[in-house]
C-alpha cells in the first residue's frame, strides 16, 4: 500500500475509532468533525450489484436495511467493518466513501 493510500485509510480508521464517532450522531462542538457515509456510495453499490432495496444492500453489507437507511440519512455513522465491506463491493477508495463535516 503506498503512503497516500495508507494515510487516507488511517485517517478514516482513526476517526471511526474515536468514541465520539461511534453509534448514532452525538452532540457536536465547534471543533468536532463528523464522518458520514456518502449516500452516493450506497447507491453505487446497489447499482453495481443490481440490489433492489436497502434491505438487500444491508444483507450484502452484513447490516440491516434500517441501518442502511440510518447511514443514508446521517442518523448514524458507519463502522470500520461496514466501510471495508462497502469498499469491497464498490472497489472505491475509503476516502471516496465518506463525507467529513466540519
Amino acid at each position: 500500500m503506498d503512503l497516500h493510500k495508507w494515510t487516507c485509510a488511517s485517517r478514516v480508521v482513526h476517526a471511526m475509532l474515536n468514541p465520539a464517532a461511534q453509534g448514532t450522531a452525538p452532540q457536536r462542538t465547534e471543533r468536532d468533525h463528523m464522518i458520514y457515509l456518502d449516500p452516493a456510495a450506497l447507491d453505487e453499490a446497489r447499482q453495481i450489484h443490481k440490489l433492489t432495496s436497502d434491505e438487500k444492500l444491508g444483507s450484502a453489507l452484513g447490516i440491516s436495511g434500517q441501518a442502511v437507511r440510518n447511514l443514508r440519512s446521517r442518523r448514524s455513522v458507519p463502522t470500520v467493518q461496514t466501510l471495508l465491506r462497502l469498499r469491497e463491493l464498490t472497489k472505491t477508495p475509503l476516502d471516496d466513501l465518506v463525507v467529513v463535516t466540519a
